[in-house]
């Protein structure tokens, strides 16, 4: 074989090597953006014998969300607390951790970001479209619950955590953040 071909051999395994490896990133990028849905069914309001609504609402750009809202027992009180799930979970999951906090009087609005649970949409950003999620549920909240909205909270595990956190900074008004395990970069 001469050198001329030796090389071109090369160059054809090095482009392959990279057409490979462009393909293993494309690969990992989409399960980023497209985790697979887990269904909402696994735990449900119901499970732990409590009063709650379904509810629904979009985003800014369209995307149609779903949730519940679980007034406070014995009635719905000025105090609730908006809980954001994790990547890759959803409103039932977290609930299971959380439902505890309805017996403390305060109402609970969860709902499932998009590509989550029975939420619309494809594509999961890892916080950066879920904040336009949150504005959604905050704004539902302000509109559809008034007397709710009086004092309000959020609490976010993960990818819900750094929604929490933009929360903060854009809602001066919210009274308490709690941010759990909240990553402190992409990388």
């Amino acid at each position: 074989m001469s050198k001329a071909e030796l090389l071109n051999w090369f160059l054809f395994a090095l482009a392959a090597l990279a057409a490979l490896a462009v393909y293993l990133a494309y690969r990992k990028s989409y399960e980023v953006i497209q985790p697979p849905r887990k269904p909402v069914g696994a735990f449900s309001p119901d499970q732990y014998k409590l009063a709650f609504e379904t509810v629904e609402f979009s985003t800014a750009d369209g995307i149609r969300l779903k949730g519940w809202f679980i007034p406070a027992p014995g009635g719905e009180s000025g105090r609730t607390i908006i809980l954001c799930h994790g990547r890759g979970s959803n409103r039932g999951e977290l609930l299971r951790d959380t439902h505890f906090l309805a017996e403390q009087g305060f109402n609970l609005l969860y709902f499932d970001f998009r590509a989550s649970g029975d939420s619309k949409g494809a594509v999961s950003s890892v916080g950066y479209l879920e904040t336009r999620d949150f504005d959604a549920a905050y704004e539902f909240l302000k509109n559809n619950r008034a007397h709710a909205a009086e004092s309000v909270a959020v609490y976010g595990v993960s990818m819900g955590g750094s929604v929490a956190i933009y929360a903060a900074g854009k809602y001066p008004e919210l009274q308490c953040v709690l941010a759990e395990n909240t990553f402190i970069s992409y990388s």
